[in-house]
């Protein structure tokens, strides 16, 4: 931004000051306060603004507008969402898609197309999945970008408790009836412990999720095909590999 300064001579204070003097100091002093007059409701709008767009990690509230944003963008999924979301699950679902999914087809080799409809798409369908495999996910990647955020912590914390709770109930059951959303779960808890070095207890999650598909009788039989199948296999062959 150019800056336009106006010098004013002032004469000598034993003189009279002329009425052109008079005048000149009298407009440059009236623009000075207009300025600020502009520059104090230009930061209060920008503010406002912010405050907008920023989430309220403390208060969720059901947000109609970002809701038909979304629907709008990606019509196919997200039109079967299983519940409304509030405004704070929009934007971990909004960050999961426009920032996440990018990233992992650039670092794990993984189609767009396939992130949107085989994993995201599945999750829409299923409370737990989509807690445990979109909005811990994306509520991790930020609490790693501000680490010192209470609210992030707590969101994060939350996420992971309730997924760990919701698979060991399907896995205490007595039929021992899984299905793949079970599977995805455990993959997305284990993603979860390895993203914060906790490796240990994510080889026990693949461990579990590797008994799950043995008991159901195969990847088959529980329907596991496309995205879902690739990162299954993908970390059985790491075990593997591991053991070797």
């Amino acid at each position: 931004m150019t800056h336009r300064f106006q010098f004013i001579t002032v004469p000598d204070p034993t003189e009279r000051i002329s009425p052109q003097s008079r005048k000149l100091a009298h407009s440059h002093a009236l623009r000075q306060r207009h300025a600020k007059e502009r520059r104090s409701r230009t930061k209060a709008y920008q503010d406002k603004v912010q405050a907008r767009q920023s989430p309220n990690w403390d208060t969720e509230q059901p947000d109609n507008i970002f809701q038909s944003r979304m629907i709008g963008y990606y019509k196919d999924p997200f039109s079967a969402l299983i519940r409304p979301l509030t405004s704070q699950e929009y934007f971990l679902l909004n960050h999961y898609v426009s920032v996440s999914v990018p990233y992992k087809v650039l670092c794990c080799h993984l189609l767009e197309d396939q992130i949107l409809t085989d994993w995201v798409g599945l999750a829409m369908i299923d409370e737990n999945l989509l807690e445990s495999a979109i909005f811990l996910s994306a509520s991790q990647e930020l609490l790693r970008a501000c680490p010192d955020n209470p609210s992030l912590k707590k969101m994060t914390l939350e996420y992971r408790q309730k997924g760990l709770r919701t698979l060991r109930k399907a896995l205490s059951s007595s039929e021992q009836v899984f299905s793949l959303v079970n599977v995805a779960q455990a993959l997305a808890l284990a993603f979860d412990e390895e993203a914060v070095g906790r490796a240990e207890i994510a080889k026990k999650h693949l461990e579990g999720t590797f008994a799950m598909v043995e008991i159901a009788g195969g990847l088959q039989s529980l329907g596991i095909t496309g995205l879902l199948e690739e990162i299954y296999t993908r970390c059985v062959t790491r075990a593997i590999g591991c053991q070797n």
